[in-house]
């Protein structure tokens, strides 16, 4: 019986020194000799579960419980098994019973957590993470747990925060600036958000489409075209689907002045579809009004009309068309469409025949932005 203890001891300094396999074999070997010393079940269960047996694993843990019901964290470990076996019920009770064991063990707490999490109980998830911060202020993966919770839900202002406390906890996680940086381009915070994108981008070296887009978006936000079309160029050669993209690449190249090249971009990004269809037409309409060709920018105005009839923007390009056109009485007919729809246009009015604009959209391509 004493041979037992040789191989436990051989088993236990394999496993200390990290040669878990050579433990693995000695604490199997105690077990033949002794089935009755629990120790050498707890290790072996372990090196299973280090080693993703979780099924041989359960089996040590639930033994070395049974020889020794004082060592509860085989309790906790048997729920780590089923957890990972995707046996989530067993693994709540198991969770709840260390729990009533130890009510302040905190693993237990976590596991609870991301259990109600594959239940999509997202309140409780969250009411157990918060419990669990308020024990371990430090515990990086609860806020990032918090985090990933808030960020799907739409919260972005709290996901942020449990972002920016996961970075401090953990700041060589880099893949956490990259959710710093969504959150904030969420938030319409295109400053911050491009500064965080970028340094994921450059520190990390991934080759990630969606991040080209979103910078694309956010230096067009910045007023920074040239970027916003170096980067919209990247995207676009992986997704060249995407309409969005070609939509914010054709409103740089408007605020440069390549009208053409823009008109082009808004076409593509043109899906009957959606509700911004009828706007993009409006925006097209407005380039070709740029250009002095009213013919075009007659047509795509009237289409969008035909879509929208309650959009006053629409109604005034087109009275400044009318208006270019010598067709005053329509002009004035548009313009009046226009102020009863919203009374903000009642400073566009008629003079001996003329329209005339009193300051009325003269950073068009400003107020696109802020729409």
């Amino acid at each position: 019986m004493r041979d037992f203890l040789f191989y436990y001891n051989k088993g236990y300094s394999y496993y200390t020194a990290g040669k878990f396999k050579y433990a693995l074999n000695n604490f199997s070997k105690s077990i033949l000799l002794n089935n009755q010393y629990a120790e050498s079940y707890y290790y072996r269960g372990l090196i299973n579960l280090k080693f993703k047996n979780y099924k041989n694993a359960l089996e040590d843990f639930k033994k070395n419980y049974f020889l020794d019901n004082k060592n509860s964290i085989s309790i906790y470990y048997q729920g780590v098994c089923q957890f990972e076996m995707l046996y989530m019920k067993p693994a709540l009770k198991l969770f709840k019973k260390m729990l009533f064991i130890n009510p302040f063990h905190v693993d237990s707490m976590n596991y609870i957590g991301l259990i109600q999490i594959s239940f999509n109980n997202l309140k409780a998830a969250i009411k157990i993470f918060k419990k669990i911060i308020k024990l371990d202020t430090q515990n990086f993966s609860v806020h990032l747990h918090l985090a990933l919770i808030y960020q799907q839900t739409g919260n972005f202002k709290k996901a942020l925060d449990n972002y920016v406390k996961a970075n401090e906890l953990n700041p060589d996680d880099l893949s956490i600036s990259l959710d710093i940086g969504e959150c904030f381009y969420e938030l319409n915070d295109y400053e911050n958000a491009e500064f965080y994108l970028s340094f994921y981008l450059n520190s990390c070296k991934i080759f990630y489409t969606d991040i080209y887009f979103k910078l694309g978006v956010c230096y067009y936000e910045l007023s920074l075209f040239e970027e916003s079309i170096h980067f919209l160029n990247k995207f676009i050669r992986s997704s060249r689907n995407n309409r969005t993209a070609y939509y914010f690449r054709g409103l740089s190249k408007w605020n440069l002045d390549y009208l053409n090249e823009a008109v082009t971009d808004l076409k593509k990004s043109i899906n009957v579809e959606e509700d911004e269809y009828d706007f993009t037409l409006y925006l097209i309409s407005k380039i070709y009004y740029e250009s002095n060709n009213l013919k075009l920018s007659f047509k795509y105005i009237n289409e969008a009309i035909k879509i929208d009839k309650n959009y006053p923007n629409y109604y005034y390009i087109r009275a400044q068309i009318y208006n270019k056109l010598g067709n005053f009485k329509k002009a004035d007919r548009d313009l009046s469409t226009a102020v009863k729809i919203d009374n903000h246009f009642k400073n566009n009015y008629l003079s001996r025949g003329k329209v005339v604009v009193l300051g009325l959209i003269q950073n068009e391509k400003q107020k696109i932005k802020e729409q």
